[in-house]
């Protein structure tokens, strides 16, 4: 079976097909089952929870032009709502999601902080899920902290040897926390170690803070946003594939990502000599 009434798509509902069911359209011939069809069917209706769900991932959203694979045009629209002032259905959306992913979360021991941010996870991750599991398969750096197993991964984005590499991350580090104090109105030279840990701490990651210190980072060294973005994804993440890096970035945290840039640089002090 499948509706024959104009202007209806093959993403339904429950409530919608019952509406639009009708028995007589039903076809003689045998079911098939087309499992690739059924995937594709599970991330659409997923994507459509999340859309009804009215999740904010910060208080400005990047919208991704070319910025982040292979140019550097980025704009920024006004984010949605947040959790206070959610309609009956946008808040029955976002505990059905929850409830859809908890069940692998708790299978795999993943904890996370809140709600608020398991629901920003899966929106930034929505569109390349298509089963529960994918989100713990695919992403577990959301859950948990990254293994930098194979640094030489890196030739992927850099034509530059692995010290040079860090030096570059380093420079971005830096400048990214510069962003994020100076866009709090503070002066980054006059703040003790104590205050800048506290506000890192206790602050958040905009998109404006990243993709500000990633134009200045190649403005520097000459090396492409696209070029950085992967270095920046590989240092937080451990990895070179997932959702946008920004958005990754943002979700994760200023106090995550800092910490995770921190432990990369640790592990690899001695070995990046080994790069030379």
């Amino acid at each position: 079976w499948s509706p024959r009434d104009e202007g209806v798509g093959e993403v339904l509902t429950l409530p919608e097909i019952c509406d639009h069911f009708d028995l007589s359209l039903v076809g003689k011939a045998g079911a098939s089952v087309d499992e690739e069809k059924l995937r594709w069917l599970n991330n659409q209706h997923l994507e459509r929870m999340v859309k009804e769900s009215n999740i904010k991932i910060a208080s400005t959203l990047l919208v991704q032009g070319e910025g982040e694979r292979g140019g550097d045009k980025d704009k920024e629209v006004e984010g949605e709502q947040d959790g206070e002032d959610l309609t009956e259905e946008e808040k029955k959306s976002r505990s059905a999601l929850v409830d859809y992913f908890l069940p692998v979360l708790k299978q795999r021991r993943f904890s996370f902080p809140s709600e608020e941010y398991l629901l920003r996870v899966i929106a930034v991750s929505c569109d390349r899920l298509i089963l529960p599991s994918d989100l713990v398969d695919r992403f577990p750096f959301f859950f948990e902290e990254p293994d930098f197993e194979d640094p030489e991964r890196m030739g992927l984005y850099f034509n530059i040897n692995f010290p040079d590499f860090c030096h570059v991350m380093r420079l971005f580090h830096s400048t990214v926390l510069e962003e994020v104090v100076e866009g709090l109105g503070k002066d980054p030279e006059t703040l003790s170690p104590e205050e800048l840990v506290a506000l890192i701490k206790n602050s958040p990651l905009e998109s404006t803070a990243i993709t500000n210190a990633v134009k200045k980072t190649s403005k520097i060294t000459g090396i492409k946003p696209k070029q950085l973005y992967g270095g920046i994804r590989f240092c937080v993440t451990g990895d070179v594939v997932g959702p946008p890096v920004v958005d990754t970035l943002v979700v994760i945290g200023l106090d995550t990502v800092n910490r995770r840039f921190d432990k990369f640089f640790e592990e690899f002090a001695m070995v990046s000599e080994v790069y030379t």
